[in-house]
């Protein structure tokens, strides 16, 4: 068995995806099965700052935002044996997307336009970005902002559909992980 470790012996995954691709759900069953603490950068920031991330995206927008994910991502570097839950921008910005390749093992939970639509046209009010989306807009959005963050997103180490996940199926992936040279 080769369970890829970083630098001191270390366990970090981070999930990487578009909103909704289900890094959330999806990281707290794989903590729980590889008995790791489970860290959503999200909640992260919000417990920080005592503020919901779509308020402090509201009052400050985007780019303060990336620069709180930037911030807790790299403090969260020094913590050992973890699995991420990063935001779907995340990887996108700064060198967020290389630092998590060095640290760690990238997982990129990939999902079609349709299937993030339909996860997404319900909660459109939840999601800092997608406020004022109408059904149309949201679809639109997720084509340009997919197609944009593909590029990120394509960098992680192991890719695997989020459709249908199996919890022991990606152990075994990491299990059988060996990183590239």
């Amino acid at each position: 068995m080769h369970i890829f470790t970083a630098k001191h012996d270390v366990m970090r995954i981070f999930l990487i995806g578009f909103t909704a691709s289900g890094k959330t759900t999806i990281g707290k069953q794989l903590a729980g099965k590889l008995g790791l603490t489970f860290f959503d950068i999200d909640q992260y920031i919000e417990k920080k700052f005592d503020k919901p991330v779509s308020t402090i995206f509201s009052e400050r927008g985007e780019s303060h935002l990336r620069l709180l994910e930037m911030t807790a991502l790299h403090s969260l570097l020094f913590k050992p044996d973890f699995v991420l839950s990063t935001g779907g921008g995340t990887p996108c910005f700064y060198d967020n997307m290389r630092r998590m390749n060095n640290n760690g093992i990238t997982i990129y939970l990939e999902a079609s336009v349709d299937e993030l639509f339909s996860r997404l046209k319900n909660d459109l009010g939840n999601r800092p970005l997608l406020q004022v989306k109408t059904e149309d807009a949201l679809k639109q959005f997720i084509e340009i902002n997919l197609a944009n963050r593909k590029i990120f997103y394509e960098k992680a180490h192991i890719r695997i559909s989020s459709s249908s996940i199996d919890i022991n199926k990606i152990v075994d992936q990491i299990r059988d992980f060996q990183k590239p040279e």
